[in-house]
Parts: C-alpha cells; sequence; structure tokens
C-alpha cells in the first residue's frame, strides 16, 4: 500500500484531534468590546458554529484550550462565556534536519520531483521566514495540497480561492497567506485587494484597510511578519478560454512585488485512497508522532532565522533594473535550499534550476523581450 502520511483524511483527524477546542488569535472577530453591564469586557471569538466570549485579562494567554464555559445570552447576542481555560503553546524543537522535513512532507509520486521539492522548500520558507512569490503552473501540479498540509499541521496559515476582502479580513492573523486564481475578482474586490497586495508585497508592518470597518472586522492590521503569495495555472489556460492571464489582470507595480516563477509537472492521483479503502484512524496513529515532529520542527524555523551554508556564484544570477525585491525574496529561498541540498553540487542545481523557472516565466507566461529585460541588470553577489 502506498504511504498515506499526508493524505488530506490523515491530516484532517490530526487537526480536529490537537486542535479541538483551541482558541488562537485567528478566531478574534474585531476589538475589545464591552458586554451591556459595562463591566465585563473581552473579545469575541469564533469556532465552528460557537461564537465565544473570551475576558480581557486572558487574551494574551491565546491559544487557549476550553475547558468549561457557559451560554450567555448579552441583549440580541448570545455567547459562550468561558469560565476555564489552559494556554496551549507548542514549543519548537529541532527535531530533524531540513532534508527530512522537505523529503516527508507532502512525499508525494509527482512527474517533476525537483519542481516540487523547490515549491515545498518555497512553502516552507513562506510560513516561517517573510517572503513573497507567485507561482504559475499547468492544472494538477499539486500547488494547494503543500499548503493544506502546513494549514492543517499548524493551524496557522491559510490558503483562499477567489481572495475576496471579505474573506481577508479572516485570515489575515496567518505568516503565511496563499492565495489562489484571483485574476477572476470583480472590479470592486480587485481594487480594494490591490491595495492591500502592494502593502504586503512592500513588506509593510501595518496594512489600513481602505473600506468601513464591518461587524466583526477592524481597520489597522498588523502583517509585520506576513509571507503573501499566489498560485495560479499558466496564461494559456486562461488565455484558450477567452479569460486574463494573472499578468493581464494586475499593474506591474503590483507584480513587481511578487518573484514570479513558473513550474512543470502533476501529482499522480490514483496513489490517493479513499475512505473505505484503508483505515484511515490506524494510519493517523501511525504518523502522528511525524506530523508532531514536523510541527515543532516548523516553530523553530520560525524562531531561528536560517542561516545558510552555500551561497550560489555571484555572476549567476541576474534580474532586471529595478527588481531588489526579487533578489531578496530569490536570496532567502535560496538559504532554505542551501539547507536542504546534500553538497554543494546539489545546491548548486537546485538554485539554478529555481532561477530556470524564473526565467521561463519571464519569457513564456508575459512574453518579453528577456534581452532587453537585462540590458540594465542587477546580480546577486
Amino acid at each position: 500500500m502506498e504511504n498515506q502520511s499526508f493524505n488530506s483524511s490523515c491530516l484532517s483527524r490530526f487537526n480536529n484531534n490537537i486542535y479541538r477546542d483551541v482558541l488562537s488569535e485567528a478566531e478574534i472577530m474585531g476589538d475589545e468590546k464591552a458586554l451591556s453591564d459595562k463591566e465585563t469586557t473581552g473579545f469575541i471569538l469564533k469556532k465552528a458554529k460557537k461564537v465565544y466570549f473570551l475576558p480581557s485579562a486572558w487574551v494574551n494567554n491565546l491559544p487557549i484550550r476550553i475547558s468549561d464555559s457557559h451560554k450567555i445570552i448579552d441583549r440580541t447576542s448570545v455567547y459562550h462565556l468561558i469560565d476555564k481555560c489552559s494556554s496551549v503553546h507548542i514549543t519548537g524543537d529541532n527535531t530533524m534536519d531540513m532534508r527530512k522535513l522537505i523529503d516527508k512532507l507532502c512525499n508525494f509520486k509527482h512527474t517533476n520531483d525537483i519542481h516540487f521539492t523547490l515549491y515545498k522548500i518555497m512553502c516552507v520558507c513562506a510560513y516561517c521566514g517573510r517572503v513573497n512569490w507567485r507561482v504559475a503552473t499547468p492544472a494538477a501540479f499539486g500547488k494547494d495540497s503543500v499548503v493544506d498540509a502546513l494549514r492543517d499541521l499548524t493551524n496557522n496559515c491559510s490558503r483562499i480561492d477567489k481572495a475576496s476582502p471579505a474573506k481577508l479580513d479572516y485570515v489575515l492573523k496567518f505568516p503565511f497567506i496563499l492565495c489562489n486564481e484571483i485574476a477572476s475578482l470583480k472590479k470592486e474586490d480587485k481594487d480594494v485587494f490591490l491595495q492591500f497586495g502592494l502593502s504586503a508585497g512592500a513588506k509593510q508592518n501595518k496594512y489600513t484597510k481602505p473600506t468601513r470597518k464591518s461587524q466583526g472586522t477592524k481597520e489597522i492590521y498588523d502583517i509585520s511578519k506576513l509571507s503573501l503569495c499566489f498560485t495560479y495555472n499558466i496564461a494559456s489556460y486562461y488565455r484558450d478560454k477567452g479569460y486574463s492571464s494573472f499578468d493581464e489582470s494586475y499593474p506591474e507595480q503590483f507584480l513587481d512585488r511578487f518573484i514570479p516563477f513558473k513550474m512543470e509537472g502533476w501529482i499522480d492521483v490514483t496513489q490517493f485512497k479513499r475512505e473505505g479503502e484503508v483505515d484511515f484512524n490506524e494510519e493517523y496513529e501511525k504518523h502522528k508522532e511525524l506530523y508532531i515532529s514536523i510541527l515543532k520542527k516548523l516553530v523553530w524555523l520560525t524562531n531561528n532565522p536560517v542561516v545558510g551554508k552555500y551561497k550560489p556564484n555571484k555572476e549567476t544570477y541576474v534580474f532586471g533594473k529595478g527588481k531588489y525585491r526579487w533578489i531578496s525574496d530569490f536570496e532567502l529561498i535560496y538559504d532554505y535550499i542551501s539547507l536542504y541540498a546534500k553538497d554543494k553540487k546539489e545546491f548548486d542545481m537546485l538554485t539554478q534550476e529555481l532561477y530556470n523557472c524564473h526565467n521561463r516565466y519571464l519569457l513564456e507566461e508575459i512574453e518579453q523581450n528577456f534581452e532587453g529585460l537585462l540590458k540594465e541588470e542587477v546580480i546577486i553577489k
């Protein structure tokens, strides 16, 4: 039987068991408020179908596991007032090296193992560091699967499809947001999203929402740790259907904040078993320790900035004039690659292939004159 450790049915069991009855900052809806008695202050948090009221004194203990709560009615609102809880903090630990982490994470059969490995490294980099990128691939590459696995393991990142501003309001607490297929947003949503992308892409520390505050949201968000990234299908997929591609949908000042890559290949979906074909409770128990080890490693990487073992040859990678953000993000990714690579030779091969993915995007997706693009070049040193 194929290894089912990163089958979504296994990961959902892990997430439900570990994070059931756990509330984090991600569940906070809006600012501190007072109940109608004018004495009880706290924060409203929503999980599943329950709306909780957390006393202000306990907010710094988040994430918490609820031990006891009772229902209260405050005017026309119904809350579950938290009476007893315990703090839940996952301690980071260097449980494995980077190579094991990447190879174990979403260890799927793929027709382009090198590109899929690079994509996994980029996702871990986005979760643990701060980086902006965008990736175009053929359908079924597996773009969603890696981020979904990180989400189920950590409960601390998000993949959102059709990333409207309303959806963004509820995920901006996460350090890693992957937006999928946003080229077809309505004009009013796209305008708001454009402003958000400009702020996050410039790595600003605060984002001020351009629309009026609504119930359950706020106006200013801390995005100082946010990695905002994008995935979508290759341009021909949209053009063949009469739609605009990603690059045709957003202005250059937006696109220039996110270094682009074009990757190839697809996941063999026949490897995934369905409910009834395998005992997923048994599979979950078999792999639970692996999930915890990966989770602890991710926390450790977040708390311990990566220092690369190798550096590329300084004349190897060139970028067009003004693409300094691309250089910064590429450098952070290749630091993560250097911790994955078994030696300098493999590091050079992987970083060169990532750079090839970048050049392939420029040549094939936006159809620019690459020679002209490099007349004024910037060299990574």
